[in-house]
This record gives structure tokens, C-alpha cells and sequence, in this order.
């Protein structure tokens, strides 16, 4: 009788959760998360790289076209891996560059977020 119970309870407890995980995701909302090593300090990732220099002329032309693959998916935001409190610095960099004011340095930020959001017409990251 103790079996059965258990049986039944394990097999309600699963009815349950089975329920409870078919709520749909709004067909709104995508996410895209791409992840890559640091551009900027090769060597420390756990990935290792032989030639990593991202502002040589092959790696802008592989750049290039995340960048248009990345276009198509048509982000209405786009975030960085930079720390809330540097969110300042953030916005007056990429305003300089919006303005043709600043040059792109190596990173991730400025190479695909920087230039990614320039192309949408983002007013921030």
C-alpha cells in the first residue's frame, strides 16, 4: 500500500511540473547571447590563441561578417560585459564614437558591440 501511494505521488508530482513547464515564451521576445574570448587580453581566457590580433585586416574582414550576421537578427538592445558602475564611462565612449570622435580599441565592446549598435542606429548599449 506504502509502494502505491508513492507511486501515485511521484506520478502526480510529475503531472504537475509537466504542466507547469508548458507555458510558451512570448513569441515576442528573442534573445541572442554570443560569446567570445576577451579581444583585448589574449592569454588569460581559458581559450588560448595563437595570433588573436583582432585589428589586423583578416580578423576585421571575420569581424565583418558576425557583424552582418548579427545585423540581420536585428537587435533592439545590446548589451556588454562591463560593471553597472562603468555604465557612465560606457555611454561617453561609444557617444564619442557615434560622433567620429574615438577610434575603436581592440575589445569585444568596441569591435562587435560598439560597431554593431552604431549600424542599428542604438542610442546606448
Amino acid at each position: 500500500m506504502k509502494k502505491t501511494f508513492q507511486a501515485v505521488l511521484f506520478a502526480l508530482c510529475l503531472l504537475t511540473m509537466s504542466f507547469a513547464q508548458q507555458t510558451a515564451p512570448s513569441p515576442h521576445t528573442q534573445v541572442l547571447l554570443l560569446g567570445c574570448f576577451h579581444f583585448d587580453n589574449p592569454g588569460l581566457d581559458v581559450a588560448k590563441f595563437e595570433n588573436a590580433n583582432v585589428l589586423s585586416d583578416k580578423r576585421q574582414q571575420e569581424i565583418a561578417l558576425i557583424l552582418e550576421k548579427l545585423k540581420q537578427f536585428k537587435p533592439d538592445k545590446i548589451f556588454v560585459e562591463v560593471p553597472a558602475e562603468r555604465q557612465g564611462h560606457l555611454d561617453s565612449s561609444y557617444n564619442l564614437y557615434r560622433a567620429g570622435q574615438k577610434s575603436l580599441g581592440a575589445s569585444e565592446t568596441h569591435q562587435l558591440g560598439f560597431r554593431l549598435a552604431k549600424a542599428l542606429d542604438h542610442q546606448k548599449l
